[in-house]
C-alpha cells in the first residue's frame, strides 16, 4: 500500500465541512446576506459546543505533534490554521452569547467562562506546541475579547514559555484560576524566561515578529469597552500618557518596546 504524501492527506482535510459542522454545532442559521446570521445558542448548547470544539482541538494537536517534522512542513501550517479558524468561530460566538443570555444562574455563566477560558487556553498551546516557524502569522489575528484577565496572563505567560505550562497547573488538562497578580508574580520571580524570549527572537523572521507584535497587540486592546474607552492613547504619536493605563497593558507596552528595539539591533 502507497504511502500517503502530505498533498494526499491536506485534500483529504479539506473535503471535511469543518466550518459548517461548528455553524451546526453553534446553531448558527446563514441568511442570504452573508453578514446576517440568527444565532439560536443557549447557554446549554454553548457547553456541548466547547466540549465539541475542545475535541477537534485535541485531534489537531495530536496531528501536529505526528507531523511535526520538515517533511511535513505545509501539513502543520494547515493545522494550524484550522484551529485558528475554530477559535474564530467559537470566539464569535461566544461574544454574542454573552451579550444575548439573560439566565440568573450566576454560577452557570462563571461555568461558561470558565469553558471558554481554557479552550482558548488549549487552542493556543497546541499551535505553539509545534515550535514551527510560521505559526506567529497565524496567531496574529486572535481576537482575545471576552478571555477573562487572569487567563490573559496565563496564555502570556505560556507565550514566553514556547507553549509549554507547568504540568502542576494542568492537572486533569485544567488549569487552576489564579489571579492577575499571581502571573505578575510569576514574571517577577522568574527572570530566565525573559533571557529565553529574548534569544527566541534573534531567530524570528520579520514576518514572524510583526505577527508577534500582532498578537500582544490583540491581547493589550482586548480589554472591554469601557476599560479600553479610559485609555486615550495614540500609538504614532510621541507620547503616552500612563496616568490611566494600568499594569497589564504597561507590561504589553514594555513588551513591545523591547522586542521593537530587538528587531532594530538585529537587523543592523
Amino acid at each position: 500500500m502507497a504511502e500517503l504524501t502530505e498533498n494526499d492527506i491536506i485534500c483529504y482535510l479539506s473535503r471535511v465541512p469543518f466550518r459548517e459542522m461548528l455553524h451546526f454545532m453553534s446553531l448558527i442559521n446563514n441568511n442570504d446576506d452573508d453578514d446576517d446570521n440568527n444565532n439560536s445558542s443557549t447557554e446549554t448548547s454553548m457547553i456541548r459546543l466547547f466540549a465539541f470544539s475542545t475535541r477537534l482541538i485535541q485531534i489537531f494537536r495530536n496531528g501536529l505533534q505526528n507531523y511535526n517534522c520538515l517533511r511535513f512542513k505545509r501539513l502543520t501550517l494547515y493545522l494550524a490554521s484550522m484551529i485558528k479558524q475554530i477559535i474564530k468561530t467559537i470566539s464569535d460566538n461566544w461574544r454574542w452569547c454573552k451579550e444575548k443570555f439573560t439566565t440568573k444562574d450566576q454560577a452557570l455563566l462563571i461555568r461558561l467562562q470558565v469553558e471558554f477560558d481554557h479552550f482558548m487556553l488549549r487552542s493556543i498551546m497546541a499551535i505553539l506546541s509545534t515550535n514551527r516557524r510560521g505559526v506567529w502569522p497565524l496567531l496574529a489575528k486572535i481576537d482575545f475579547e471576552g478571555i477573562s484577565e487572569p487567563m490573559l496572563w496565563n496564555i502570556l505567560w505560556v507565550v514566553y514559555q514556547n507553549g509549554r505550562n507547568e504540568s502542576n497547573e494542568m492537572a486533569n488538562n485544567l488549569c487552576p484560576y489564579m489571579s492577575s497578580n499571581y502571573w505578575k508574580d510569576k514574571f517577577r520571580n522568574h527572570v530566565q524566561w525573559k533571557f529565553i524570549f529574548i534569544e527566541k527572537l534573534s531567530i524570528l523572521s520579520l514576518e514572524e515578529a510583526s505577527g508577534l507584535l500582532d498578537f500582544f497587540y490583540n491581547m493589550a486592546i482586548s480589554r472591554s469597552k469601557y476599560e479600553s474607552s479610559i485609555i486615550q492613547s495614540d500609538l504614532s504619536s510621541s507620547s503616552l500618557d500612563t496616568q490611566y493605563v494600568d499594569d497589564f497593558f504597561r507590561e504589553i507596552i514594555e513588551r513591545f518596546a523591547e522586542i521593537c528595539l530587538l528587531r532594530k539591533l538585529y537587523s543592523n
